[in-house]
């Protein structure tokens, strides 16, 4: 091998290596914003409390909740909402539902829970592919349970201890390219791995 192709050859890594270093460095700063971000826009409450308070103050006549005026970029600059329900403190009342919609009209529901059978229940993370979300919450009736199961209910309330974030709209493309220069990474390895066999 000729001496100029091999420091040709010897250029071309460094710069492909300093491109990959720079993109990951700009990554991980992406990274650390979207924390920031997420820790400034998120909130943590009771839904169906927070429901019932805005209903009482309300003067519209379909009580909705807009989950993104919670939060302090009130759902700009984001694609979605991830809502994470704390573990052991859902408690909702037989036949009693919560419903999330993208638009103030409830015609465009996103996602459901439903109590069922149970009075208690954990339920794992929602990711609402919407930066805009409203929340209704139908209470449902004990009169269709039995009397023993009345009296057991009667005082308990349904509580939904919530965490709410919005999910900026970097996130995509950090993870996109997270994936993409672990890929580069991996594949440079064990091309050098090959390298050093032969």
């Amino acid at each position: 091998m000729k001496e100029g192709s091999t420091l040709a050859v010897l250029t071309e890594m460094l710069t492909v290596d300093d491109r990959l270093k720079s993109a990951t460095d700009w990554c991980a700063t992406l990274w650390f914003g979207m924390a920031e971000s997420v820790n400034q826009n998120r909130c943590v409450l009771d839904l169906i409390a927070a429901h019932e308070q805005h209903t009482k103050q309300s003067t519209q006549s379909n009580n909705l909740l807009p989950l993104h005026e919670l939060l302090q970029n009130k759902g700009q600059h984001s694609f979605g909402t991830l809502l994470m329900f704390k573990k052991n403190a859902v408690s909702l009342s037989p036949c009693s539902k919560i419903q999330f919609f993208a638009d103030a009209e409830m015609v465009n529901l996103i996602h459901e829970i439903y109590a069922g059978n149970d009075v208690t229940n954990e339920l794992p993370p929602v990711v609402l592919n919407h930066s805009k979300v409203w929340v209704y919450h139908h209470a449902g009736t004990n009169a269709l349970l039995f009397k023993d199961d009345q009296k057991m209910l009667q005082g308990g309330k349904s509580t939904l201890e919530t965490a709410i974030v919005s999910i900026p709209k970097e996130w995509q493309i950090a993870c996109w390219l997270t994936e993409t220069l672990t890929s580069i990474s991996l594949q440079k390895d064990n091309a050098d791995s090959k390298q050093l066999l032969k």
